[in-house]
């Protein structure tokens, strides 16, 4: 049997994708398997906005990757993640910095509307003249 301590290194690979103007998915591995020191139950995230240090939230997950919602767009964050064992937690990673988009990337234009007029007198200034209007309609990208 081996003896359980708190892990000696912290997760690795530490990732960020933009999940929406607001959200952000993380991703990240388990601390390197002679580090971990018994088994994984626990990863702490803190994060805060890059500008308010001291405003900072964590949450807790079993996984090895979240969905971080409620972030504002355009804005610069700082995360951290820790492994715990039963025994408790493990050192803080490396700061991931990562930004959100905006809100204007996330909607996308919908397909130009053609308005058509002309007169069929052959003495007409707008004479088969032709008009397209683009007209971009923003809606929020559900892909």
């Amino acid at each position: 049997m081996s003896l359980v301590v708190v892990p000696s290194g912290a997760p690795h690979n530490f990732t960020a994708a933009s999940a929406g103007a607001t959200s952000m998915r993380l991703h990240w591995d388990p601390p390197v398997k002679r580090h971990r020191n018994g088994e994984i139950v626990l990863y702490e995230l803190l994060y805060h906005d890059r500008l308010h240090p001291a405003d900072d939230w964590t949450t807790n997950t079993s996984d090895t990757s979240i969905v971080v919602d409620g972030l504002q767009p355009t804005t610069d964050y700082v995360f951290h993640i820790r492994a715990y064992t039963s025994q408790g937690a493990g050192p803080w990673s490396s700061q991931l910095l990562f930004r959100t988009t905006s809100v204007l990337r996330e909607c996308r234009p919908v397909p130009y509307l053609g308005v058509w007029w002309g007169s069929n007198s052959h003495d007409s200034t707008y004479e088969n003249f032709r008009m397209l209007f683009d007209i971009y309609l923003f809606a929020k990208n559900t892909a």
